[in-house]
């Protein structure tokens, strides 16, 4: 899914999944015992935080979602893919489709919003650094003392002051930098067969940043998940085939070829 200069999306052992719309929202089809992975890419010039939910949960503290959770920074072109659940600054336990019975959320007793997947996008806040331009006329000489005038040939431009609020603790990999949760409930529809699991330890190491996000959230993705047969149950339809966007460019060598 792609708003802005910004794209999240589901892998599924390492492919992205197919998305169906179907009344204002995206869906995915999700199957028992598959892992998968978030994968949040920034197509901006400045590093933003991304803060994703699965199951209305943070993935790295595990509470339930909001705009104020931590999250995992990408820089500017950049992209970044998380596997699971934060367990430590060293690895992460895997994400995986389960059984409502067998979800994290169910088994800490916030299972009220499975079946959704959720990412809240920050950009930076901009720093406005304080300048101050003094600009004063030509004083002949004058061997006696001058008394500049209190209005006249001095101009003074200040910019506006910075922000000294208090910075967002932020999780940051290795090679790039991550996110956390955006709350947001299921929409009414057939009973959720799915939830995700807790799976296996995985290498995912991560350090902690100061990162000041912006006033306002940027971006917000929702990607719903079941199973196919209950997402046919409310009318997503599998069998219309999934647009794909035409290559202006698909293979560029070589001439044309007479028809």
């Amino acid at each position: 899914m792609i708003k802005s200069s910004f794209e999240f999306e589901i892998l599924v052992h390492g492919s992205s999944a197919k998305e169906y719309y179907h009344k204002g929202k995206n869906y995915i089809e999700g199957k028992k015992g598959s892992h998968f992975s978030l994968r949040m890419k920034n197509n901006s010039g400045s590093k933003a935080l991304f803060i994703p939910t699965v199951d209305g949960l943070s993935i790295i503290s595990g509470k339930e979602g909001s705009f104020k959770s931590q999250g995992y920074i990408v820089n500017a072109y950049d992209s970044v893919t998380i596997d699971g659940w934060r367990t430590s600054d060293d690895k992460v336990s895997q994400f995986y489709f389960s059984t409502p019975e067998k979800s994290y959320a169910t088994k800490i007793k916030k299972g009220g919003n499975l079946g959704v997947i959720g990412c809240a996008v920050y950009k930076e806040k901009e720093r406005v650094q304080i300048v101050e331009k003094i600009i004063k006329e030509y004083i002949p000489y004058n061997p006696q003392p001058y008394q500049f005038p209190n209005s006249g040939p001095w101009y003074s431009y200040t910019c506006a002051s910075l922000n000294t609020s208090q910075p967002a603790s932020i999780m940051n990999c290795s090679s790039a930098l991550s996110a956390s949760a955006c709350g947001t409930s299921s929409e009414t529809r057939s009973p959720q067969a799915l939830g995700t699991g807790f799976g296996e330890d995985k290498y995912s190491p991560v350090t902690k940043v100061d990162f000041e996000r912006a006033d306002n959230v940027a971006e917000v993705f929702s990607i719903y998940y079941n199973t196919r047969e209950k997402l046919e149950e409310i009318g997503v339809e599998f069998r219309k085939p999934v647009y794909v966007a035409p290559s202006a460019f698909p293979n560029e060598d070589g001439y044309c070829e007479r028809p």
